[in-house]
């Protein structure tokens, strides 16, 4: 069970690590100036626009070039109603779209491309027949800026090369993986598709096992780290078990071969003693596992043997090289739970950690800190290269008697844990991360911080201490060793701010407070909920989640927001106890959504008046149509149509029907104008026309109400 848990982080780890960096992609291409500009822009000839469509869909083709597999990148433009990707350009998008596999999915796409409030969200579109899609959609720009939205990202995902690594994993071929959506709905699966219909059965228990016809399996879940997502894996029940039997089945199978070499040379040098030999190799032939094999008729003991031991040298190979890659990713993955907090048996998990290679027997623990000072890159070729020269200088300058392992949480930071029963640990550590240090800048160039916390008695210390040494490694930023000798350990929250980032910007972008406030309060019990921690600890968290809110809200009303007439962020710093900071902070959410959601409205007032205005003034002409307005506003008819039921209460039709009648009946009453005059003033192409809709409004001809009017 454990195995199988520590297998779905590391396919969780994966599949959320490639999520997380489609959104960077999307903010990338979001502060793209070539895209921005090309939104932005209006007035363009039928030319030059072909020209911009051409260039931007070539400008895509390099963003696309390292995601080509997973993706399919295009920009929609408001303005011109241009859908373009890297490979074709579509006109007329508010109208219709053929992108998607069904007509019905095409149309929610449409919808999406329309809203103005998108954040670089996830979006699961799903038609009635059960045919789903997994998009990203991000606004250019974003409603908090006050400003009309001319744009919208949209990464078309492909869901099966998402989890194509996934696939790669053996302990995950022969069961099920899911990707789920809020309502436990498959987003992406890898596997067995016949398990997907246990999926209700398995959501049910979340963790332990299940039986699907006479067979057992393992479920395990986990939640993702966006979107409220989650992560299950239906596997077979102890499927390292077996793998450990088979493995231990070859080795004494070899042992069996290797009697029967020993057996058939002494029936070659001793001929005379053969009869007796051969009654021994037919014993042992009915008790092995050779017996299970068909053998051909002509094939005797010796021959069977020598193909015997080829399959089984194979078959080693194999077990082999399936250890190899996966071992360093299990090992990585546990010791970050260790590191994380996240263990609850302590006893078991000592066992796990040695089943996977991981020797930590002694009772004193230090744990170093490694940050890379120089050379600041986001190159990953460059930071894994690092990495390497790091872990191999310090394999050989630690003594042989510390035991140690090392973590990577961060590109630019390597955890090193060491384990000893020494007398002099703290001094033997400092010693040799002295001389790391020098060897790293001396041979290689690198300038890194090293920060070793106090030593720590027992396993379950080792999260404490890394917090220690990662807190000091978070407050300095000067190279070389530093010892934190009468450092104290601390708790810890248990989750970094990076995790609610996302969504917590998210929601506030749109102007949702009561999610902003359920994710904020979630968050609260999980960091604070049980335990004490220090006042600069929680301070530091507050502030940290101040300055994600205030982030999202416009510049301009950052100055207005005020709690008593005092800085929110003042207000942290007298404080003393968590629970006045929690109530601070909720009212700041609350005040920035509201700020984001009056910014939509007063947008939206404003445009209402300035489309209505036009009207005003356009109602004579016989052209004057739905799509005549949108396009002078430079937005879709569709956009239009919606925007105006919503803020006008009407459609756009009978609005305009009913201004161009009350104007007919005040020329009527107040002129001696023909009917004909009349309809042409107030914008219908003919008389019979003009009197058809009066009538159908007033129930009265022109010519009666004219009548009555005298």
């Amino acid at each position: 069970m454990n195995y199988q848990n520590a297998v779905l982080i590391q396919a969780q780890k994966m599949v959320d690590k490639q999520l997380q960096s489609l959104q960077l992609f999307t903010m990338d291409m979001s502060n793209d100036t070539t895209i921005t500009n090309f939104l932005e822009g209006d007035n363009l000839s039928a030319s030059e626009l072909n020209f911009q469509i051409w260039e931007i869909s070539q400008h895509m083709k390099g963003y696309n070039a390292p995601y080509k597999n997973l993706l399919e990148s295009m920009v929609y433009s408001v303005k011109y109603d241009y859908l373009i990707s890297a490979d074709w350009a579509d006109s007329g998008v508010s109208k219709k779209i053929q992108r998607l596999e069904t007509e019905e999915l095409n149309q929610l796409l449409q919808q999406f491309l329309q809203e103005q409030r998108q954040y670089g969200q996830y979006q699961v579109l799903e038609d009635s027949a059960g045919t789903r899609e997994l998009l990203m959609l991000h606004t250019i720009p974003l409603w908090s800026t006050g400003k009309d939205a001319t744009g919208t990202i949209c990464l078309r995902i492909n869901k099966k090369a998402l989890l194509s690594n996934v696939e790669e994993m053996e302990e995950l071929k022969k069961g099920l993986l899911c990707l789920l959506d809020k309502n436990g709905e498959p987003i992406a699966s890898t596997g067995t598709k016949e398990l997907l219909n246990a999926l209700p059965q398995a959501l049910e228990i979340k963790s332990g096992f299940l039986d699907i016809a006479d067979d057992s399996y393992t479920v395990s879940t986990i939640p993702s780290e966006l979107n409220g997502w989650t992560y299950i894996s239906i596997q077979p029940e102890h499927a390292l078990l077996n793998k450990l039997q088979t493995t231990r089945n070859i080795s004494l199978l070899m042992m069996v071969i290797v009697l029967l070499i020993g057996v058939a040379s002494a029936v070659l040098l001793s001929r005379k003693n053969y009869k007796p030999l051969e009654k021994l190799l037919q014993s042992l032939r009915e008790q092995s596992l050779l017996q299970k094999e068909r053998v051909d008729a002509d094939e005797n003991e010796f021959s069977l043997i020598e193909r015997s031991v080829a399959d089984m040298t194979w078959s080693m190979s194999v077990v082999r090289e399936t250890l190899h890659e996966e071992l360093p990713l299990i090992r990585e993955n546990l010791l970050m739970q260790l590191l994380k907090n996240a263990v609850v048996d302590y006893e078991r998990f000592k066992v796990t950690l040695e089943n996977m290679g991981i020797v930590l027997p002694f009772r004193k623990f230090c744990v170093a800190v490694v940050r890379l000072v120089t050379q600041e890159t986001d190159q990953l070729e460059e930071l894994a290269l690092f990495q390497v020269i790091l872990k191999e200088q310090f394999s050989h300058l630690i003594p042989k008697e510390i035991m140690h392992a090392t973590v990577i949480p961060h590109s630019k930071l390597v955890v090193l844990i060491m384990n000893s029963e020494i007398e002099e640990l703290e001094n033997q550590v400092e010693k040799v991360m002295f001389e790391l240090c020098d060897v790293m800048i001396s041979d290689y160039s690198y300038m890194i911080a090293i920060y070793v916390s106090r030593t720590v008695t027992g396993i379950d210390q080792v999260p404490y201490a890394y917090h220690n040494a990662l807190h000091a490694c978070s407050i300095q930023s000067q190279g070389g060793v530093v010892m934190l000798r009468n450092e104290q350990t601390t708790a810890r929250p248990v989750q970094s701010l990076d995790e609610i980032s996302a969504p917590l910007q998210n929601y506030i972008a749109t102007g949702n407070e009561e999610e902003a406030l359920t994710l904020l309060r979630q968050h609260y019990q999980i960091n604070f909920g049980q335990g004490s921690h220090p006042l600069h600890i929680v301070r530091g968290y507050f502030i940290g989640l101040l300055n994600i809110i205030l982030g999202i809200c416009p510049a301009e009303e950052q100055e207005k927001i005020l709690i008593e007439n005092n800085n929110p962020l003042e207000l942290i710093f007298v404080h003393d106890t968590s629970h006045q900071m929690e109530i601070t902070v909720e009212t700041v959410t609350s005040h920035v959504c509201r700020v984001i959601l009056n910014s939509k409205k007063s947008h939206a007032s404003f445009l209402t008046d300035q489309i209505l205005e036009f009207i005003e003034q356009e109602f004579s002409n016989n052209d004057l149509t739905l799509s005549y307005v949108a396009d002078h506003f430079y937005i879709t008819a569709s956009y239009l149509s919606a925007f105006f039921k919503e803020n006008v209460g009407d459609t756009f039709l009978n609005y305009l029907t009913r201004l161009r009648i009350e104007k007919s009946k005040e020329l009527i009453r107040n002129t001696n104008l023909t009917m004909a005059e009349i309809a042409e003033k107030v914008g219908y192409a003919s008389g019979n026309t003009f009197t058809r809709i009066f009538k159908k409004v007033e129930h009265i001809t022109p010519t009666q109400y004219r009548e009555s009017s005298l």
